[in-house]
């Protein structure tokens, strides 16, 4: 048993090592095939990504190693305020100066007026056509429900003033009321009623309240007009204490900049604990140098300290002292404006949810975008249609085609918002032949199908070859890009001059051999057509120096574009002469040695340089055996050597590292004599003359030494065979 166990065993061995060595066989399949990007697509996951894009094309880090400028500041401080200026002053953004914005209570007229325009609005555009919480259609009965709460007779609202801060982060509405208003029968994730989100400690100016109380009709940096649950904010008692909440001074920002954090957890500071903050909001934030100071019940230790609005018992405003662990996405002042921090701060809400206007706490198409920016301190406005206004760098490119379209947006930088009827997106790069966006998306054309959409409503990474639900490509339905960093005013190149695709042009090998015809290396713009929007010359490209390409554009097309590229003069291969001893001629027995002299064409300076050995009718020579000596190459040849040749006429190689140079010369037999004769031995058998060649003028010398090993190991043979006999007699 023990025998047929050990054999069991012995067998699970075999087979434990034959499995064990198919899996490291695998293992460096599945590690050689981890190390290519694209093999990321198949990796066991239980994300799912949309058509072309992978996971490893879901990450920020992706797309800023493809930048060569990720970390460059696109626009300083004063730039950024500029800009915000600008687009304030523009008018059509509808983005407002809070400092300056009206805060006067709306008359009766005026009251009047905004409750006529609410209910031709209802009337006209949602009877009918949305749908109620319970899902019967909305009614005229529901808009006169709708329609009971809106102050008319001009009474000025019960606040203390009309300055109020946002202490919850919540949504201005277009109606003074909670009732959904679902576009989509059986879709309670899409409703009409949300006009924007608004965060944690923005401000807002209060012109009018609903008469049941539980609504303002207030101005917002981005909205001159919409109505906020009146639980959402706080009333500040003056504009000086309003003004302290949120005008921060520069470097004393604590800014969101993930897609949400949490204030810490406290049953004591019950009123700043937990409190949900979201990406773009900014608080003031305290230099907390005193660690002996509690904050409730614990210390400051590891966590930022910063002030957060609280609405008292009565709606009036206080702040308090709050805590955010150093483990949240919070920046200490703005965010650096550079591709490598857009990147990061896109990425941080991949996956959310979409919400309309702010609704369920999420974020449309340009509302996410107006956050992203928000936590380097740009302002922009509110939605797609006013984005478009803002007064910064923009490209119409509703007059391309989808190829050349393409051409253009390869161009542009991480972070260009990209424009199309209903949507906007931020473009991030390309790869493999794809242009690739980030964007809060609601729908997609279907899938799964020829013809509808697919809901998708969350933020998505995709590549511009997706479809709408008509069965076009996003790319063919691109308008407009804009450039939010980069003012108007700004000099920029036109998508029609060819220097705008400069990055592009095919590059050049930096040299290229003289051949004596032209030289016309391959010159091309990806994207844009030769011969039709632009033609390449070349001049000077024919003898050796620097020659010039020239694009120019065509058609459409205007500017140029130039390169250059060396064309080297053609190498001429230096010959070697042999100056002196060629012919020569040595007889045996003398003690004479052979010279030879060797010069380089054109530098012999430097002919020992380029030394690096010789050789004898084609057996390399060892460098112990003779002398090479500056002054060209000065070869000698002594006696010792030349006894070993034949007597003939042997040839000489002298070889160099880029070149040879040769020679004869010849070996005569020893003059004649009465009382000796001198004797030579050459030795073929060996591949190099070298130092161990022994001279031997006997060979029966050498056959004594063998002779005698041979008598000796018989005599030792002899000696243990007749031992052994003895031993087997005994």
């Amino acid at each position: 048993m023990g025998k047929k166990l050990f054999g069991s065993f012995m067998s699970v061995r075999v087979v434990a090592a034959l499995c064990l060595s198919a899996l490291l066989a695998m293992g460096g399949f599945a590690l050689y095939a981890h190390a290519d990007g694209d093999a990321l697509e198949a990796q066991s996951t239980s994300v799912i990504y949309l058509p072309d894009v992978t996971q490893e094309k879901s990450t920020a880090a992706y797309w800023v190693a493809k930048q060569t400028d990720a970390t460059d500041i696109l626009a300083d401080r004063a730039t950024i305020d500029a800009l915000n200026d600008a687009a304030v002053k523009a008018g059509n953004t509808h983005l407002q100066d809070m400092k300056t914005v009206d805060a006067s209570y709306l008359t009766a007229e005026r009251q009047q007026a905004l409750a006529a325009a609410a209910r031709s609005e209802l009337e006209n555009d949602f009877v009918g056509k949305t749908y109620n919480e319970d899902w019967s259609p909305f009614t005229q009965a529901d808009v006169d429900d709708i329609m009971s709460v809106y102050p008319t007779d001009g009474a000025a609202p019960a606040i203390a003033s009309p300055y109020g801060v946002v202490t919850t982060h919540t949504t201005l509405r277009g109606y003074p009321t909670d009732r959904p208003l679902f576009q989509t029968y059986g879709d309670a994730d899409d409703d009409n009623l949300y006009l924007s989100a608004l965060r944690v400690n923005e401000p807002v100016v209060v012109h009018a309240v609903s008469t049941d109380g539980l609504f303002y009709y207030c101005s917002s940096s981005c909205l001159d007009g919409g109505w906020v649950p009146a639980s959402d904010v706080a009333i500040c008692a003056n504009k000086s204490e309003w003004l302290s909440a949120w005008d921060i001074a520069e470097g004393q920002e604590l800014v969101v900049t993930g897609y949400k954090v949490r204030t810490e957890q406290s049953n004591v500071t019950s009123n700043t604990a937990n409190r949900l903050l979201y990406m773009g909001t900014v608080l003031e934030r305290i230099d907390w140098e005193d660690a002996s100071v509690l904050v409730g019940t614990r210390s400051a230790y590891n966590n930022h300290v910063c002030y957060l609005p609280v609405r008292k018992s009565d709606g009036t405003y206080s702040k308090e002292v709050c805590l955010i662990a150093e483990s949240e996405p919070v920046s200490e002042g703005y965010l650096p404006l550079t591709r490598e921090n857009i990147a990061n701060v896109a990425f941080n809400s991949l996956g959310e949810m979409y919400g309309w206007g702010g609704m369920l706490e999420a974020n449309d198409c340009s509302g996410y975008v107006r956050d992203v920016y928000k936590c380097f301190g740009l302002e922009l406005a509110r939605n797609t249609t006013w984005q478009r206004n803002m007064p910064v760098r923009s490209y119409d490119l509703s007059g391309l085609d989808d190829a050349h379209k393409a051409a253009a947006i390869r161009q542009m930088p991480l972070g260009t918002v990209l424009f199309m009827p209903g949507h906007e997106m931020m473009y991030l790069g390309d790869a493999d032949g794809h242009e690739y966006v980030i964007s809060s998306a609601g729908s997609i054309g279907n899938l799964f199908g020829d013809t509808g959409s697919t809901q998708v409503k969350g933020v998505l990474v995709n590549s511009l070859d997706i479809i709408r639900g008509n069965r076009t490509t996003w790319l063919s339905n691109l308008a407009m890009a804009n450039m939010p960093y980069v003012s108007s005013s700004e000099p920029a190149l036109s998508l029609y001059d060819v220097a705008f695709y400069d990055s592009a042009v095919t590059a050049l090998d930096a040299s290229y051999p003289y051949s004596g015809s032209p030289i016309t290396p391959l010159v091309e713009i990806p994207g844009l057509v030769a011969g039709t929007d632009y033609e390449v010359t070349y001049a000077d490209n024919v003898e050796p120096g620097i020659a010039t390409v020239t694009i120019t554009g065509t058609g459409a097309y205007t500017g140029t574009v130039k390169r250059t590229f060396e064309i080297a003069a053609p190498v001429v291969a230096p010959t070697y002469d042999m100056v002196s001893g060629d012919g020569a001629t040595w007889q045996k027995g003398s003690d004479e040695a052979l010279v030879f002299t060797v010069e380089r064409s054109g530098d012999s300076a430097a002919t020992f340089s380029h030394f690096t050995g010789i050789s004898i009718d084609g057996v390399e020579v060892d460098s112990s055996r003779y002398t090479a000596e500056s002054g060209s190459v000065v070869l000698t040849l002594p006696a010792d050597l030349l006894e070993t040749l034949d007597a003939g006429t042997h040839a000489l190689a002298v070889a160099f590292d880029d070149g040879t140079s040769s020679a004869s010369f010849t070996v005569e037999e020893a003059a004649a004599s009465s009382t000796s004769t001198s004797t030579s031995t050459h030795y073929p058998a060996s591949s190099t003359y070298g130092s161990s060649m022994a001279k031997t003028s006997d060979p029966f010398i050498g056959f004594l030494p063998l002779a005698m090993v041979i008598i000796c190991a018989a005599a030792i043979g002899v000696v243990a065979f007749v031992r052994m006999r003895k031993q087997r007699k005994e």
